[in-house]
């Protein structure tokens, strides 16, 4: 089941989790699709999908795994 909803603001917030696909927009500029799992300050547990022009990444270092896929850079 899928279930769509307007944004909701997590506040400061822990990603657990996530995965986010690298892109070019057909502006030409960097495009980030990215779902996550977080944590909440209230210590909630949510998912969905970041409006990552929204979000501030904080002063502790997010590690990430890139895999490319062939043909694309």
């Amino acid at each position: 089941m899928v279930a769509y909803s307007d944004p909701r603001e997590a506040g400061q917030a822990c990603m657990i989790f996530g995965k986010a696909t690298l892109g070019v927009s057909v502006q030409g500029q960097l495009l980030v699709n990215c779902h996550a799992t977080v944590r909440t300050e209230a210590g909630e547990v949510r998912g969905g999908h970041v409006l990552t022009e929204d979000c501030t990444v904080g002063t502790d270092p997010v590690p990430v795994l890139i895999t490319p896929r062939g043909g694309h850079q």
